[in-house]
């Protein structure tokens, strides 16, 4: 990674630096198999998991399951971490393969 005169990643350096992020991103979301991604995490996860697969907000599934959106915000966080994901787009599709 090249630095400029600030300190800061610039230019072709940055969109490398970028995409090296994502594939290491991928690569990590791709090596736990989605049995066992499901398999950690905890039912509440799991339900709040099926509720943004549905394509819900934050505020709508804490509504649904009588809890803060902060709370929701919280268990997504946590099934992202746990299924080796950046994102909650790449959790749901992750959690929607077959395989």
């Amino acid at each position: 990674v090249f630095f400029g005169r600030q300190g800061v990643v610039c230019g072709l350096s940055k969109s490398l630096f970028l995409l090296g992020a994502l594939l290491v991103a991928h690569r990590r979301a791709s090596e736990v198999p989605r049995s066992e991604m499901l398999g950690r995490l905890t039912g509440r996860e799991r339900q709040v998991l099926v509720f943004a697969k549905s394509g819900l907000t934050d505020a709508k599934i804490g509504k649904m399951l009588g809890i803060a959106t902060r709370t929701v915000r919280f268990h997504l966080r946590n099934a992202i971490q746990k299924s080796g994901v950046g994102t909650r787009a790449q959790l749901i599709s992750k959690s929607s393969q077959k395989h």
